[in-house]
């Protein structure tokens, strides 16, 4: 199924992807990649992992982007991933704020 945006362009409905500023984000290609290697783990947001299951979205799109990630990611405060972690790379972190960024 497709939609028809006000500009005329089609895109797929349900198509995993997030548009943010520019070229489209595939949750599966672009950006599961990231978390699995930077937030997953018994510890983090890996399926079975330590956090309650509304945190364990590395397998889940729907959950991502409902959690508070966008904020995280971006908070000076209280990032993620936290400091006992690999960091994110600029582009790693651009990457997941895009996908967030409606």
């Amino acid at each position: 199924m497709l939609f028809r945006s006000a500009a005329g362009s089609t895109n797929p409905v349900g198509s995993n992807t997030g548009s943010g500023s520019g070229a489209a984000l595939n949750f599966n290609t672009d950006i599961k990649p990231i978390l699995s290697a930077k937030c997953g783990g018994n510890s983090c947001h890996d399926d079975g992992g330590t956090l309650g299951v509304s945190s364990q979205w590395i397998n889940d799109e729907t959950k991502f982007k409902a959690s508070d990630s966008k904020n995280r990611v971006d908070s000076a405060n209280a990032p993620m991933p936290p400091a006992t972690s690999p960091a994110l790379t600029s582009a790693e972190k651009d990457k997941i704020l895009q996908f967030l960024t409606p």
